[in-house]
């Protein structure tokens, strides 16, 4: 009989399956070719050993399925939710002493208690992201940067304070940031009755425009951090280049796309 790998993925309803369809995604020629090499170079050894046949079942995340997966032979569970629900995933996979890949989204404001040594976090240190972001700043001397977010962004809200502490401190450099929230098409889905109406990045790039050609000055912005905390990176990916293209022949204006950590 031949041997099965059994691979789990939960995700939850942060998932957005119409930025990337997840089901679809694992029948792809690609992606079976791509997972079929990767257990091939994990198992294959000198001798003529075949590797396992790979199974891969997806879930939509409960609090029972944790458990299901693991009874139905999981031996590795990728948690695809929130940072709260895969530290839950964390304690059922850790009791039952099964490997844990947790990619929370949107990211974990913090950092997770990383006792269990068979869960791997994949995320960016959000710490670690900001003093890059403010060394960025403080190596090219720009002092106006403007911070886009599409929701409640522990980052932007960390750079507000280093800007503060800096002026507090009385040091030579410190950059001033204006915070601007907006939309996007998949806030609107989600958001039907309109208690997070923000505008679109479209219109908020307008306006700077038709400022710019009224006052007849460049843009004062020197660079621009794009968050997504809501999700929606794919649509900031492809809309902000453009816009920021357009600026750059009117300014010194640079963006950097802070977007979630893959899904998958």
């Amino acid at each position: 009989m031949d041997m099965v790998y059994h691979i789990g993925i939960l995700y939850d309803e942060y998932y957005n399956n119409v930025a990337y369809n997840l089901e679809t995604e694992l029948q792809s020629d690609r992606m079976i070719l791509h997972l079929r090499s990767a257990m091939e170079l994990s198992f294959r050894t000198s001798t003529t050993y075949e590797p396992p046949f790979l199974k891969i079942t997806s879930r939509l995340f409960d609090f029972d399925q944790p458990c299901k997966l693991i009874n139905e032979g999981v031996r590795i569970l990728i948690s695809l939710t929130s940072c709260s629900l895969a530290e839950f995933t964390t304690q059922v996979t850790g009791n039952h002493h099964i490997i844990h890949l947790a990619i929370p989204y949107p990211i974990c404001s913090y950092r997770p208690n990383n006792d269990n040594l068979l869960t791997l976090w994949f995320q960016p240190d959000p710490d670690a992201m900001n003093r890059m972001l403010f060394e960025i700043l403080r190596t090219e001397e720009a002092t106006n940067s403007l911070l886009l977010i599409n929701g409640e962004s522990a980052a932007a809200s960390h750079l507000l304070h280093m800007s503060t502490q800096a002026i507090v401190d009385q040091t030579n450099y410190y950059p001033s940031f204006a915070i601007q929230e907006f939309n996007t098409e998949w806030d609107r889905q989600w958001d039907t009755e309109r208690y997070y109406f923000r505008p679109m990045l479209d219109e908020i790039f307008n306006s700077m425009d038709h400022n710019v050609n009224v006052n007849n000055t460049k843009p004062s912005m020197e660079h621009a951090f794009v968050f997504t905390p809501n999700g929606g990176e794919i649509e900031v990916a492809q809309k902000v280049p453009n816009f920021i293209q357009y600026f750059l022949f009117q300014s010194d204006m640079k963006a950097l796309i802070e977007t979630q950590p893959p899904q998958t």
